[in-house]
């Protein structure tokens, strides 16, 4: 966690927006320095365990430089103007329990070995961007998931992997706005703690989980 990333991230955003980091001083420490948006443990001397920069106006490509960050387990990137794809190196980032990025101008698909090594996501959101392709099988592998959000995408059509309705952890899942046409199938029963269910703006049809009634 050392001066590198800061830089380099710097220089990936085009600027850090209205965030105020003194990136040039090397002996800088942006947890004593109490630098706005991260928030450090306290199992070391400068270790980021969360990076809140959200409505930063953060513009430039996805920072990959994030994923030196290797005891992260909060990433806020919402309300930004970051582009391109959510990187794959992301996978690094083993302890991460919220991934934000809600209503940025992400596109490309979603990479599928994001969810078979991010295996502590309670939290998961992607709403409002670009995303295209499919929703994958590996979105089953979240086994501590309790919030998706993939709605107002462009996910291709009739993609939905069933294995997204036995995510028995799940306490809301969103998938409004992507115009897929799908049959819920039986298993969308297994989502016994969902308490918001956003499916609107689709065309889907089948019955809704049966603890919604």
């Amino acid at each position: 966690n050392g001066a590198d990333w800061r830089c380099d991230f710097f220089n990936a955003t085009e600027g850090l927006g209205g965030i105020q980091w003194d990136v040039t001083n090397p002996g800088a420490n942006p947890c004593s320095d109490n630098w706005e948006g991260v928030i450090c443990s306290v199992i070391g001397p400068c270790v980021v365990a969360e990076l809140d920069l959200s409505r930063c106006q953060l513009y430039g490509p996805f920072p990959e430089e994030v994923s030196d960050l290797g005891n992260l387990t909060s990433l806020d990137f919402r309300m930004n103007k970051l582009y391109s794809t959510l990187p794959t190196n992301l996978i690094r980032l083993e302890k991460l329990t919220t991934l934000n990025v809600q209503q940025n101008n992400l596109t490309g698909s979603l990479p599928s070995l994001l969810f078979q090594n991010l295996t502590k996501l309670v939290t998961f959101d992607v709403s409002l961007n670009g995303i295209t392709g499919f929703i994958p099988e590996a979105i089953g592998s979240m086994q501590a998931i309790q919030y998706i959000d993939l709605g107002s995408n462009a996910f291709s059509k009739s993609t939905i992997p069933n294995v997204l309705f036995t995510l028995t952890t799940l306490t809301k899942l969103a998938i409004y706005n992507n115009k897929f046409t799908h049959t819920l199938p039986e298993v969308v029963n297994s989502l016994v703690k969902v308490r918001v269910f956003d499916i609107h703006t689709n065309f889907l049809d089948g019955m809704l989980p049966e603890n919604l009634y």
